[in-house]
């Protein structure tokens, strides 16, 4: 039987430029196969992105782009399928957000 777990990647939070996850606060998503990403911006800002990433280690250096960038400039409620991903998952904004957008993220691994 497969298993699944759920995530709250990001609990709503007005987003800034430049903003990482902190590293403790990362999910190990190193044991499932597939993820399920429900996108949530429930307060659109007037420019920027939310970008998930993914790493092997959570080191700093580490951390590359998973996907394509989120936009947050508009209330939006999606969700994206992952089947090619490492062990750690996190989100970070760009230099270009403003206005004080608020997000969310859910997660369900599967695997």
């Amino acid at each position: 039987m497969a298993t699944s777990e759920y995530f709250r990647l990001l609990d709503p939070l007005a987003l800034v430029a430049n903003q990482t996850q902190d590293r403790d606060q990362v999910i190990d998503v190193g044991s499932y196969t597939e993820m399920q990403v429900n996108f949530r911006v429930l307060k659109a800002g007037s420019a920027g992105n939310l970008q998930l990433q993914h790493a092997a280690v959570n080191e700093e250096d580490a951390w590359l782009d998973l996907g394509s960038p989120n936009s947050l400039s508009g209330t939006t409620n999606v969700v994206i399928s992952i089947s090619t991903f490492l062990r750690y998952v996190r989100w970070t904004t760009d230099g270009a957000v403003a206005g004080a957008p608020v997000a969310l993220v859910d997660i369900i691994a599967k695997g």
